[in-house]
């Protein structure tokens, strides 16, 4: 069925004016009606044919009898600059605004192929865990791009959510209706809505909007605590037999125990009845807090929720001060939108002189502000007129990063440079090679401008964060240890003084899991989330790469939805701190924990576009997407496609010379070459692998385990068991690995069992199985249970032997 971003509300009185709108009628010369969809208050939604870019598309057209009124016409322009303001993958796009003869606008959407969420909790009210947070968390990331924009949805409810249905099968909830959206600046300034008018929908509505108060973001969170409710138990908090009646008991009575009413749902009821709090200052005071409450829930994790400064006296000096300067720009990893000549550039991105003045109160009261994190002064130190400086860290701020390469090193090559003004230019090329991948020039650059900052600066923190990450890709372990040992003296001796610290903790992070330094890794982030008690400490970007820290040891461990979750809330917050480069390797990764669920055709369309973003920005990042993309492909029988975009990435990693990705695409193409029975090929690829990893302990795991599976297939158990037990012992050595974990255990036991070892092989299967059941049973959603375990063929070949060799 076919559902736009407009809930039905038919009435045979407002018949009569639709005949001016009907099928065969041409609407601003391009859009040609279709079908009429549905009718409302305000307006009619068609199916239309755009004729220009010839795609289909839906049209809200507003009644021509309503052009005679000045305050709904100003409504239906509200909606109309609401939606189109907000740019987010779970929000409906608006694609055109338009005005007619007569005086009424129209408004061209997306359309939309689905079922509101209403029409489903008519179906079933009652929703299982794992699906109500896959519909309700890309929803909150919707709202927290309209939050950041400034505008307060004061509608949220299941009749304006769309759980559109993409051409591949992917499910996507959209939140659709701004009709009576609050924009922070605009309606103050024209009066649109007044203290005192009441609007929404009773059920959903907030205490402060029931009695015509003054709303804000608050209202919803309330909303979608309301939601969350009404999924979980099946009925709403607040109900009776007319909409006083509701309305009476939102502002007056608790809402019953969450935890009675649906026991499953007990991780969540203290957030969630947070969330419901009768005072707006008792909720969380933003919609990415409220969802990192539900994230650590769902983890099992028991931080304090929301809680005051008072109820944390021993633990404040744990914590950044919230009086520290936010992050500067000069070392922002973060890119900002490419900017096109021809339109003038935000003010966000002038680098002027009062960009670079102390921060004011305001500015400080929250760490890390979204455009502000990377304009420290203390990175600061020669007059910014040096016009060839400005123009680098311009061009390396609009994505230019060949052009900010060039000019950093004309800046440094000119007379009488000074010692700051290299370092803050060799921190510019360091950053732009990391982005291009060219990561033996980026780490030389990044120590370069290491040695000349300041200990403890943002710069300082900026130049060995980018050191972490070439070296990294690079796979060399001893920067790894080095840099950790740096930080933890510089957190002894003067604590953490600086955001920047935290994301040089998350940084190394990631890069100690994927070679192998899992309790060094495990160290740091502990001591990164020690100085970040609450979410509402530290800003956006920080809190990003949090999430990225502790999604990589989701993933090591083996959580593939907490590491789906965690990526999709580091791509929403990146984006939220305008990280364009950063949100799009986040979305990245969430295709690459789609292929590992053995969701293949979704990690198909997750990464195509991720690609269709990165490659026109030059970003190394499309050489995984690419490797991970012919995995995908082959797996839904696009085998040749697949072998050509494998082949791909391995060409770019080789010119990066990023011997990981070289070593486990490798790995991908001699899996891909076992398919078409090309053993010889498939062995030489799997062996090259092995030896290109050996300081890589997880992907030479995974080498051996493909080579070991090439061995049996060729008959030659003892040369199979042997790359098996290797591999084994690497696997048992890490605790876990971050891909093929599956097919290490099962090539074993199969190698044992090819050797005649058969107890070996029953005992080593059986925990193959149980192993492979437990990381099945933290996948909340059935769904995504069933699909970990029968699409993903490691799994299926796994749980098929150990049926075989165990009996059941």
């Amino acid at each position: 069925m076919v559902t736009t971003p407009f809930e039905p509300e038919v009435h045979s009185e407002r018949t009569a004016h639709l005949l001016t709108f009907s099928p065969g009628i041409v609407i601003a010369g391009k859009f040609a009606l279709q079908r009429m969809i549905a009718s409302g208050s305000m307006g009619t939604v068609f199916e239309a044919r755009d004729t220009f870019v010839e795609r289909n598309v839906a049209v809200k057209l507003m009644h021509p009898h309503l052009a005679s009124d000045p305050q709904l016409v100003a409504r239906f322009r509200r909606e109309a600059q609401a939606a189109a303001r907000i740019q987010h993958p779970n929000v409906v796009t608006v694609l055109e605004v338009g005005k007619r003869r007569d005086g009424t606008f129209y408004i061209v959407h997306e359309l939309l192929t689905g079922r509101t969420l209403r029409h489903v909790l008519e179906t079933n009210p009652r929703r299982a865990v794992g699906e109500v947070l896959s519909i309700a968390l890309p929803l909150m990331g919707g709202l927290a791009a309209a939050h950041a924009c400034g505008i307060v949805h004061r509608d949220i409810k299941p009749e304006n959510i769309i759980l559109s249905v993409t051409p591949s099968g992917e499910l996507v909830p959209k939140i659709v209706d701004f009709g009576i959206a609050k924009m922070s600046q605009e309606s103050s300034r024209k009066g649109l809505t007044h203290f005192g008018m009441i609007m929404g929908t009773p059920h959903y509505m907030a205490p402060e909007q029931a009695i015509g108060g003054a709303v804000d973001m608050r209202t919803d969170i309330w909303a979608m605590g309301v939601l969350f409710f009404e999924m979980l138990a099946g009925v709403p908090p607040f109900d009776g037999e007319s909409p006083e009646e509701v309305l009476r008991k939102v502002v007056a009575e608790k809402p019953p125990r969450l935890a009675s009413l649906a026991p499953e749902a007990a991780p969540f009821a203290e957030v969630i009845h947070r969330a419901l709090a009768k005072n707006a200052a008792d909720r969380p005071p933003t919609i990415e807090i409220f969802t990192e409450a539900l994230l650590d829930a769902s983890q099992g994790r028991h931080r304090p929720l929301f809680v005051s400064a008072i109820e944390t006296t021993d633990q404040i000096t744990l914590r950044i001060s919230p009086n520290l300067p936010p992050l500067s720009a000069l070392e922002r990893e973060a890119a900002l939108p490419p900017v096109v000549e021809e339109e003038p550039e935000p003010p966000t991105l002038r680098l002027s002189m009062t960009a670079l003045e102390a921060p004011t109160a305001q500015a400080r009261a929250s760490l890390g502000q979204s455009e502000m994190e990377w304009r420290a002064a203390d990175t600061i130190t020669v007059p910014y007129e040096a016009d060839r400086a400005a123009e680098a860290e311009r061009s390396l701020s609009v994505n230019a990063l060949r052009d900010a390469i060039e000019r950093a090193r004309m800046a440094m090559s000119a007379r009488g440079v000074s010692d700051d003004l290299c370092a803050r230019m060799s921190l510019v090329q360091a950053i732009a090679q990391c982005w291009l991948g060219e990561y033996e020039s980026a780490a030389n650059a990044a120590h370069q401008a290491f040695e000349h900052f300041e200990r403890g600066t943002t710069g300082w923190h900026a130049a060995l964060g980018h050191m972490v990450i070439a070296n990294g890709h690079l796979g060399r372990k001893t920067v790894m240890s080095v840099s950790a040992k740096e930080l933890m003296e510089l957190d002894q001796r003067d604590g953490v003084t600086n955001p920047a610290h935290l994301v040089s903790y998350c940084r190394l992070v990631v890069f100690a899991v994927r070679l192998g330094q899992v309790r060094l890794a495990e160290r740091l982030l502990e001591r990164a989330q020690r100085h970040a008690v609450r979410p509402g400490d530290v800003g956006p970007f920080v809190a990003a790469w949090l999430d990225v820290a502790r999604g990589e040891l989701s993933l090591h461990r083996g959580d593939l939805t907490a590491y789906l979750q965690r990526v999709q809330s580091a791509a929403e917050l990146f984006t939220s701190a305008s990280d364009i480069r950063n949100s799009c390797l986040q979305r990245s990764n969430v295709g690459n924990a789609l292929l590992q669920l053995g969701a293949y055709e979704q990690a198909v369309v997750a990464l195509t576009e991720s690609i269709g973003v990165a490659e026109p920005m030059q970003l190394a990042l499309v050489a995984t997407a690419k490797a991970n993309l012919g995995l995908a492909l082959s797996y839904v029988g696009g085998l040749d496609d697949g072998i050509a975009r494998a082949n791909e990435a391995l060409g770019q990693f080789r010119r990066q010379r990023n011997v990981r990705g070289e070593a486990i695409t490798l790995v991908y193409l001699s899996r891909m070459h076992v398919v078409l029975k090309r053993l010889g090929e498939a062995a030489s690829m799997a062996e090259d692998a092995a030896r290109l990893a050996e300081g890589i302990p997880g992907v030479r795991a995974y080498a051996l385990a493909m080579q070991a599976s090439i061995e049996l297939a060729n008959r030659r158990a003892p040369e199979a068991l042997d790359r098996a037990g290797e591999a084994m012992e690497i696997l048992e050595g890490l605790s876990g690995v971050e891909e093929g974990e599956s097919l290490i255990r099962l090539v074993h036991a199969a190698s044992l069992r090819a050797a005649g070892r058969k107890a070996d092989a029953k005992r080593r299967i059986d925990e193959a199985q149980a192993g492979l059941l437990a990381k099945a049973d933290r996948i909340g959603d059935e769904r995504w249970r069933c699909v970990f375990l029968r699409n993903e063929p490691d799994n299926a070949q796994l749980m098929s032997l150990a049926k075989k060799l165990l009996g059941s």
